[in-house]
């Protein structure tokens, strides 16, 4: 009796769990029940908030726990009386860079794959359910990433870092961690999961895809080659995925031709969105923005019209047009420009729990993402981080140019690089205030608050970074080294193309609300900076080492509540 009563608990525990995972992780209607069970438990121990609480993402969970939802959905395995087989198709574009299929049928398997290696036909399948299987594959390529180093012992289906495999590849393996299972023999070893390329070629050759999903997996495809070093290929699939979006804009009419119009709009061999474009789409921007970021870490290649350069500075045209046309585009009404309100169920209040317990006698379901991203840019409350985040990059771009130019003399305060770090500094101090204002903002969502710490994050780390080096510098040089830096800038600034804060604010002199920044400058690049009389007294003794150690009592404050805020959110995951 007593094992009856501790079944039943444990099964009844198993259903609500997982109704409430449900509501948190909503999944297509049309979905098997096993489906959802692995999705559920997938999207969790990515998410960290209910996993397996080793503090860490257990990457190989969450690969195997979205292949057995692609899996399901696929072939019906173990249930095919509840789902019918996706058909299979050879209707594919072959023109796509990095997929050859010939490479293809060469890569390595996992000895635990059940996977196809071309995807299926799911143009008949509702947006939802297609929606659903496509974030899957995505699941199933991250895994595949951050598992590629890995190992899988096939007698104890116990995973491993390669470098502690034992065998004739790796002579000098590294010990096991402490309470792991003893080290396995290459012989009995083999990939975790399929290779990443796999896994993208299967997503870009699935039919039925929008053009926004294929743009994202060519993106992220791209990514993975610029981690492996093969950046020519990369930089063809950041110009393939700008194409195909450039490809959802407006056709011309009878007395226009496609690329006259098109070019209006952005120029497909570099990427740089004109001032006179009528509006931009979120394809655009989004496909756009990866290319800068890997011109900016990588170059161009050498087929582009581009010159291939290694210079940081190649992308900040790039940058700059994108952020002209994110600030002009039109600004969503009021009663759409914030996200509606999210129900929570996160159980930590009294509310949360009834929301819980009054919604059980209804089935949640997946709303499917109705946008398209061919339509035109609209600015909500999400922008202005997004905007900072670009920020962020323009400040790096500016900064990491002045590492390596040897153009303009030996000394580090010299004319051109102590302006260019002056501008890069007050694009990253004005990212930070914007991401500040917008992760203050309660009327954001748990998502767009997220995106607006990480750029905060990012950008007072970055700010740290900066003018760390800039103090440290300030303490080696002499005083008349400094004196003469103070003479060589301050004829120079009021050449700025930004407008950035006095040198040396505390932490108290910060301003409460972020003043908005005027279109025409960052457009023309004109105006007199603020507190220009005052930019060269910066750099008096002290000015540098005082910021510095500003920055860093803001960073600690800021790290320090991040991880306030990962312990209580794990503390009441349990």
């Amino acid at each position: 009796m007593l094992w009856i009563f501790v079944g039943g608990c444990s099964i009844g525990y198993f259903v609500l769990h997982h109704d409430w995972l449900s509501r948190v992780y909503p999944t297509p209607d049309n979905w098997p029940y096993f489906a959802k069970i692995a999705w559920h438990t997938a999207k969790a121990e990515e998410e960290l908030e209910q996993g397996s609480g080793l503090g860490m993402t257990d990457w190989a969970v969450v690969g195997n726990r979205y292949k057995n939802v692609a899996a399901v959905l696929e072939e019906g395995s173990l249930f095919t009386f509840w789902n019918e087989q996706i058909p299979k198709h050879d209707d594919w574009d072959r023109t796509i860079p990095g997929l050859d299929v010939s490479d293809v049928e060469k890569e390595p398997i996992s000895p635990l794959s059940r996977m196809e290696k071309i995807g299926f036909d799911i143009e008949a399948k509702p947006e939802a359910w297609k929606q659903g299987y496509f974030e899957a594959m995505m699941g199933m390529a991250r895994a595949s990433e951050m598992m590629e180093d890995w190992v899988v012992d096939k007698k104890r289906k116990v995973c491993f870092p390669r470098e502690q495999m034992e065998g004739p590849s790796n002579p000098y393996p590294k010990p096991v961690w402490p309470g792991s299972p003893s080290a396995p023999q290459e012989e009995d070893c083999g990939p975790v999961f399929d290779s990443p390329k796999l896994h993208y070629t299967r997503i870009l050759t699935t039919k039925g895809l929008s053009r926004q999903q294929k743009i994202k997996a060519g993106l992220a495809y791209a990514g993975w080659y610029d981690f492996k070093g093969e950046h020519s290929t990369a930089d063809a699939l950041h110009h393939w995925a700008l194409n195909l979006a450039i490809g959802g804009l407006p056709m011309p009419d009878r007395l226009t031709t496609t690329s006259t119009i098109k070019s209006s709009f952005i120029n497909k061999d570099t990427g740089i969105i004109p001032s006179t474009a009528p509006y931009t789409t979120g394809n655009v921007l989004t496909a756009a923005t990866a290319l800068a970021s890997h011109v900016a870490r990588f170059g161009s290649s050498e087929s582009s019209s581009v010159a291939s350069t290694s210079s940081p500075l190649q992308a900040l045209p790039l940058y700059l047009s994108i952020l002209r046309a994110r600030r002009t585009a039109a600004t969503a009404p009021p009663e759409t420009f914030y996200p509606a309100p999210e129900d929570d169920y996160s159980l930590t209040t009294i509310s949360s729990i009834s929301l819980w317990l009054r919604s059980l006698p209804f089935r949640p379901h997946m709303n499917a993402d109705t946008t398209t991203g061919d339509e035109p840019y609209i600015r909500t409350a999400l922008s202005d981080c997004e905007d900072a985040a670009l920020m962020n990059f323009v400040g790096e771009v500016l900064y990491a140019s002045t590492l390596d130019d040897s153009s303009a003399g030996r000394s580090s305060f010299s004319k051109v690089l102590d302006k260019r770090r002056r501008e890069a500094l007050g694009w990253t101090r004005d990212a930070v205030r914007i991401a500040e204002r917008g992760a203050a903002d309660e009327r954001m969502d748990t998502k767009g608050r997220r995106t607006c710490m990480q750029c905060l994050g990012a950008g007072l780390e970055n700010w740290n970074k900066m003018v760390g080096a800039l103090a440290n510098q300030e303490r080696t040089m002499t005083r008349k080294e400094r004196e003469n830096g103070v003479s060589s800038a301050s004829g120079d600034v009021a050449g700025s193309s930004w407008q950035f804060w006095k040198w040396g604010q505390t932490k108290q002199d910060l301003p409460a609300k972020h003043t908005p920044i005027d279109p025409a400058l960052l457009i023309d690049g004109t105006g007199a900076p603020m507190g220009a009389s005052a930019a060269g007294a910066a750099l008096l003794e002290g000015e540098w080492t005082k910021e510095a150690t500003m920055v860093q009592i803001r960073l600690h404050e800021f790290q320090e509540a991040r991880l306030m805020e990962q312990l209580n959110r794990h503390i009441s995951a349990k």
